[in-house]
């Protein structure tokens, strides 16, 4: 997945060389568990978005199930899909939807935190 999002412009790609840990055996806790050790690593990063996941092997077929953690909690339809890899193993048409989706709510919400500190000065930057 690294390999592909380095085509997108204007996005900087963080690798992270830790586990997001679900920790539990019940699903719904599980995923919830996920999201909070995501977004613990964001906070230490300083990152807004971060995607993880699980590979599902489906009758010899491997398909990852992802995961989409923000930095704040954000009202989006977005929290997990699978998606199915083209034939030449690249994300399909339907993950690029998403994660453009994804870029546009961030360009809006933090849109709005830029207007609201107009005419503020924060540390030496003047909005």
């Amino acid at each position: 997945m690294q390999e592909a999002l380095t085509a997108v412009t204007g996005v900087d790609i963080l690798v992270f060389d830790r586990t997001v840990f679900t920790r539990n055996a019940n699903l719904a806790t599980a995923i919830k568990n996920g999201h909070e050790s995501a977004r613990h690593l964001l906070t230490l990063s300083g990152a807004d978005v971060l995607v993880w996941g699980t590979v599902l092997n489906i009758g010899g077929k491997s398909i990852p199930k992802l995961y989409w953690t923000f930095s704040r909690e954000e009202n989006v339809a977005i929290k997990a899909k699978r998606y199915r890899l083209t034939d030449d193993i690249d994300l399909p048409p339907l993950f690029w939807t998403d994660i453009t989706d994804v870029l546009r709510l961030w360009a809006i919400s933090h849109a709005s935190d830029f207007h609201k500190a107009r005419g503020q000065i924060i540390g030496q930057n003047i909005y």
